[in-house]
């Protein structure tokens, strides 16, 4: 087991949602639209195309599917305050849109019922 696998608490599920941002110290630049690489019940990773530094705190917000039969076309509504842990470039040309990043965020303030519906969907994908 690599050190990464063991250093993960979630389980992790490769997915896109949209995310919006907003870097908390920097609120004059405006909130962020992205997508996510992939999301566990302590943290996201998302795709930038601002150069975030590591410890910056966002607000996070995204929408996944309600579990359930009948709330399957539902969203449940993820708010919460996140910590950047790491950042990567890894294209100077990502859709046209010039430098891109996948930045790993950490959650720092899910309530439980939040990370209890993350964790839900990634069970009910993984299936």
């Amino acid at each position: 087991m690599s050190e990464i696998q063991e250093r993960r608490r979630f389980p992790r599920l490769s997915a896109r949602v949209g995310v919006e941002y907003v870097v908390l110290d920097k609120i004059e630049a405006g909130h962020f639209d992205t997508e996510s690489k992939n999301i566990c019940a302590g943290g996201i990773c998302i795709i930038a195309f601002e150069n975030l530094k590591p410890q910056d705190i966002l607000e996070v917000k995204f929408l996944i599917p309600k579990s359930g039969f009948l709330m399957r076309r539902q969203k449940h509504i993820i708010t919460t305050k996140a910590r950047v842990i790491w950042i990567d470039e890894f294209s100077k040309d990502y859709k046209e849109k010039g430098r891109a990043y996948k930045v790993g965020i950490e959650f720092i303030d899910i309530s439980q019922s939040d990370k209890r519906a993350i964790q839900e969907y990634i069970q009910k994908k993984c299936k």
